[in-house]
């Protein structure tokens, strides 16, 4: 068994080396013989000797441990995201300390000082709310950062962000290829970057294929989203597919369709049938069973990415700001 009363020199002294030589056996660094080395280890084993790797971080001024902050673990999103980012690191001999700052700017800036004074080597932080202003981070004196979003973000911290644009493009241009001319876009909060992005993949791939005018309805409110698709469906009887923002709104928009008596198709161009497509999936559940198609991203592939990012950057420091867009593909 260990004894934390044992110290490095009593190591060195059961063997009659120095200090030095034990440390460099235990940190294989160093030229040292292989009888010696072997004398060292057993010493280990006999006297019990733990080595204080807390301690030893300190002195090569490393912690091996990695902060995120995200809003909060109550959905899918975070947790696919969190075991893509811990898996990696801890396949690369680091731990993850994880915290929630619930949606508050002023708790995400407190969390963010909490983690720089435990010494993390670097923080990632997901999901970060729209009125965060990054800009106010003082990054000559943090440790690195990599900032993951559903957007484009950060201009000044390197991120990993979906490539938003090209996920309402190819959701869009797939409903065209299966000959529907009449799409309406729905959902979102309008202005914001997220919305902003997936609007103009949406309007591109119109444009792209002569479809010009485009069909927009934004309700921030969910809750009236319902009432707003009726009126959406009244004047324009002729939409035949719906792209959804998100999974919420593929829900509202499908319990719609079927109260109209309207059925959810996913290829049909009919008077009693719509297509959609949501840009996400809904919890852990899949649409498919639904006649609902999804373009995803793989938010496990978001967080390796991230985690790599983090790795690179902490070996270096200066290297210049890289911006990481990830695609998504139809299921």
């Amino acid at each position: 068994m260990s004894n934390p009363k044992i110290t490095i020199k009593d190591v060195a002294k059961y063997v009659g080396v120095s200090v030095t030589t034990v440390s460099h056996v235990l940190s294989n660094k160093g030229k040292i013989s292989a009888e010696t080395a072997q004398k060292v280890l057993h010493a280990v084993e006999v006297l019990g000797y733990t080595r204080n790797q807390t301690a030893a971080n300190l002195r090569n001024q490393y912690s091996r441990t990695i902060g995120l902050i995200v809003n909060g673990i109550d959905s899918h999103m975070p947790n696919q995201l969190i075991a893509g980012i811990s898996n990696t690191l801890e396949e690369r001999g680091y731990m993850l300390f994880l915290t929630q700052c619930q949606y508050q700017d002023s708790l995400f800036h407190l969390k963010l000082k909490t983690l720089q004074e435990k010494g993390v080597d670097g923080i990632l932080f997901a999901s970060v709310n729209n009125t965060l202003d990054l800009s106010q981070l003082d990054l000559e004196n943090s440790v690195p950062m990599v900032c993951i979003a559903d957007h484009d973000i950060a201009e000044t911290i390197d991120s990993v962000a979906i490539n938003n644009s090209q996920a309402s493009f190819y959701a869009t241009e797939h409903l065209i290829q299966q000959g529907h001319r009449r799409i309406a876009y729905v959902g979102g909060v309008k202005g914001t970057a997220c919305w902003n992005e997936r609007i103009a993949g949406y309007e591109l791939a119109l444009k792209s294929n002569g479809l010009s005018k485009s069909i927009l309805v934004v309700e921030d409110n969910n809750q009236n989203i319902e009432q707003t698709l009726h009126s959406l469906f009244t004047q324009h009887a002729q939409v035949s597919a719906v792209v959804c923002h998100d999974a919420d709104v593929a829900v509202a928009v499908m319990n719609l369709m079927n109260r109209l008596g309207k059925n959810i198709g996913q290829s049909h161009v009919l008077d009693d049938h719509v297509a959609l497509i949501s840009i996400g999936e809904y919890g852990a559940s899949s649409f498919s069973d639904l006649g609902i198609m999804t373009v995803q991203t793989d938010l496990y592939s978001v967080g390796q990415s991230a985690a790599l990012r983090m790795m690179a950057k902490i070996e270096r420091p200066h290297s210049p700001i890289e911006k990481m867009l990830i695609n998504s593909t139809l299921i």
